[in-house]
């Protein structure tokens, strides 16, 4: 108990000033090709805690060692898959604490990182080819109640218990992924813009088709699959308005949904009934049209490329 005790205690003694509730505007990397989260964890004076479903990179690993070497308390949680028993197995024996996810989840494909007094949310793995092929970002969260909740469900997590969630701004699987999901979709009037690996959820399907019905303008930007998973929505939707285009590369394995401009989505989350309902996933919703507008830059690029 006294353990329990102390490591709640580690985990939220640099929140304690939560009560201000400030809000700051948020950051955005941008993949292939940056480094600049590696030097953000660089940079970090008192705690790593990460949440991932894939860490194979060196240099990651290496600096996670190196933060622990400093004293800071570092913290990672891995999906429980073979591609992770090596840094598992070099960060353990360096004094990293590090667990396997809940095994309340088929999958831990959470990807989020507190450093310090903020909180990342990502779309990408810490993976090499993640940042030389893959179309990534990573958004910088500053509400410190999005990263105090962030926390709570990592320690759940963390002890393997269960945890209730209730911030607007988080879109949590198990929980509210899903009914998120469809309800910024049935707002849409103007436009939906849509980066996504894998699209084989019905709803949200539906979703889309009803928008396109609706006369909005529904674009989504994927890669093909080697076996076509995704070519049965994909055509059904083509079929139903929804303009359709594939990009080789870079591979698109970012989780992005943009709504009128406005607002949207950022995080791990496919759309499929796996993702949205039993996986460890994590969205945050985009209320800031700055960021908005730098992520539809990027898809707009990339929406000229496609085929």
């Amino acid at each position: 108990m006294r353990k329990a005790t102390l490591t709640l205690l580690a985990f939220m003694a640099l929140n304690a000033w939560i009560q201000l509730g400030l809000k700051a505007s948020s950051d955005l990397i941008v993949q292939p090709g940056s480094d600049a989260l590696l030097q953000r964890v660089r940079a970090c004076r008192g705690r790593v805690l990460v949440t991932m479903y894939r860490l194979t990179d060196r240099s990651w690993i290496e600096e996670l060692v190196a933060a622990r070497k400093r004293g800071l308390l570092v913290r990672v949680l891995l999906d429980r898959n073979d591609d992770n028993q090596a840094a598992f197995s070099q960060l353990e024996s360096a004094g990293v604490e590090v667990r396997w996810g809940s095994a309340s989840y088929p999958v831990t494909h959470q990807k989020s990182l507190i450093l310090d007094r903020e909180a990342w949310v990502l779309t990408h793995n810490l993976q090499r080819v993640a940042f030389q092929e893959n179309r990534g970002f990573a958004l910088r969260i500053h509400d410190l109640t999005a990263v105090a909740e962030m926390e709570k469900v990592m320690l759940a997590d963390w002890e393997g218990r269960p945890i209730k969630t209730g911030h607007a701004g988080l879109l949590w699987s198990p929980g509210n992924a899903r009914s998120g999901t469809l309800a910024l979709l049935g707002r849409a009037r103007r436009q939906i813009e849509i980066y996504n690996e894998h699209m084989s959820d019905p709803e949200v399907e539906e979703a889309l088709l009803a928008a396109a019905r609706r006369n909005v303008r529904v674009r989504l930007l994927m890669t093909g699959d080697a076996d076509d998973r995704n070519e049965p929505a994909r055509r059904r939707l083509r079929e139903g308005g929804v303009e359709v285009r594939l990009l080789a590369s870079p591979f698109i394995h970012a989780k992005v949904l943009l709504i009128d401009s406005a607002s949207g989505t950022l995080g791990s989350l496919n759309y499929s009934p796996g993702s949205l309902d039993k996986n460890r996933e994590l969205a945050v919703v985009l209320t800031s049209k700055k960021t908005v507008k730098a992520l539809r830059d990027v898809f707009e690029g990339d929406w000229a490329r496609g085929r």
